[in-house]
């Protein structure tokens, strides 16, 4: 059962909410009160999900298109009549490939959605982050910072660069009240992940190289984030939090 949380009438953001750790994070959320943005880039599933949550709205975008997220951020602002408290970055693409055959496109397409929306979303929703008051940023990036993979450069360098922009981040806006924090997956049982993994695969990781061995599922991640957004979170800032089970390494 998840734990409740002060988010009650808050304003939040979470991008690719349709699944896996920003689909619990979004649900969590609403359940404890907060008013919800529910991102994706599916409309008729972004819908379901957001029509089956208290105070929540579907917004679709591509996020590694500019225009699509000047237009999303017009669309959060005016929803929420500018004022923001939460935003979690959480929507990626793991295109799998090596430095050999990632092609310079598929590269610039990762970096767009996966780092360069956290920038510019963060900028232009920057206004209604102060409004808020004491808003908190989350920019959810990876382990495979830490570890290095051999099926992705695009991605182990758009998520190492989430962790650079997120400590800048806190940095910058700390003075002004705003929390900026990255959270670290390890290997979390999601839609995206069972794609390449098996519930042997899961077992395996966790006996081997955690010193939780348990399967870290999304709602893990889920409850670290809305901590980390809350009142009893208020010194945490500048921090990268690994939700991992304790890894080995």
């Amino acid at each position: 059962m998840a734990n409740t949380y002060d988010v009650r009438g808050l304003n939040a953001v979470v991008t690719g909410a349709t699944k896996g750790i920003g689909r619990a994070t979004a649900e969590l959320l609403a359940s404890n009160g907060a008013h919800v943005v529910v991102h994706g880039r599916d409309a008729v599933v972004c819908e379901q999900i957001a029509s089956g949550l208290p105070n929540a709205l579907a917004l679709v975008a591509d996020l590694s298109a500019e225009k699509a997220r000047v237009e999303l951020c017009e669309a959060i602002a005016g929803h929420f009549e500018g004022r923001l408290d939460i935003l979690v970055h959480n929507a990626g693409v793991y295109p799998q490939a090596t430095l050999e055959t990632q092609s310079l496109d598929e590269w610039r397409y990762v970096q767009q959605t996966n780092l360069e929306s956290n920038f510019h979303m963060t900028k232009l929703l920057l206004p209604c982050l102060r409004k808020g008051g004491a808003a908190s940023v989350v920019l959810v990036s990876s382990v495979v910072t830490k570890l290095g993979r051999g099926d992705s450069p695009a991605y182990t360098t758009s998520k190492a660069g989430q962790i650079g922009l997120g400590r800048q981040l806190a940095a910058e806006l700390g003075v002004e009240g705003i929390r900026v924090n990255v959270v670290l997956p390890g290997l979390v049982d999601t839609e995206g992940t069972r794609v390449v993994n098996t519930d042997e695969r899961y077992a395996e990781f966790a006996d081997q190289l955690q010193m939780i061995p348990v399967a870290i599922q999304s709602m893990d991640l889920a409850e670290t984030i809305i901590f980390l957004c809350t009142p009893g979170a208020r010194a945490i800032t500048g921090a990268c939090v690994d939700v991992n089970g304790g890894l080995r390494v």
